[in-house]
């Protein structure tokens, strides 16, 4: 939760800056963390950015801008543009768990719980606090109840028949 309070922080710091590109993917993070309170909040403050910027029309030049404008697009729905984003966030920094984490997100709400399992599997080699980020993240309560997803982020249980 430690780390959840300081990158809640940075994110803070960032905002307060008026970088919401930068500051966007940094409360996205906070928003999937374990404490309830500090991720509604940076939920708020993720929307506060995405209108920002699409008021702004800035357009993403680095792998953090892709990812979010990607993360804006989940959450209006627009899976197929944020699939686009995050591929693009991908290319650049292939080795960001929080791009794979997203992007696994995006995929199984497209329905490519395939590609959604493999994206997830990814995150959490880089980053193990992914998988208790994902069961604790209310935009995984409906994909963590799937195969291959379940066996995924509750790996202790094994597969159910």
């Amino acid at each position: 939760m430690q780390g959840q309070v300081d990158l809640f922080a940075q994110a803070m710091d960032l905002f307060h800056e008026r970088n919401f590109v930068a500051a966007a993917p940094l409360f996205a993070q906070v928003a999937a963390g374990p404490a309830p309170d500090i991720a509604h909040t940076a939920r708020t403050h993720l929307k506060m950015c995405e209108r920002r910027l699409e008021q702004d029309g800035a357009a993403p030049k680095t792998p953090e801008d892709y990812y979010a404008v990607g993360v804006a697009l989940i959450n209006r729905g627009d899976y197929t543009g944020a699939a686009e984003q995050l591929g693009n966030a991908l290319r650049g920094l292939p080795d960001a768990d929080h791009f794979h984490y997203a992007f696994a997100l995006c995929a199984g709400l497209q329905g490519d719980l395939s590609l959604s399992a493999q994206h997830l599997q990814r995150a959490i080699e880089l980053q193990p606090s992914n998988r208790i980020a994902a069961r604790n993240d209310t935009d995984w309560a409906v994909l963590a109840r799937q195969s291959p997803i379940r066996e995924i982020l509750q790996p202790e249980r094994g597969p159910s028949a």
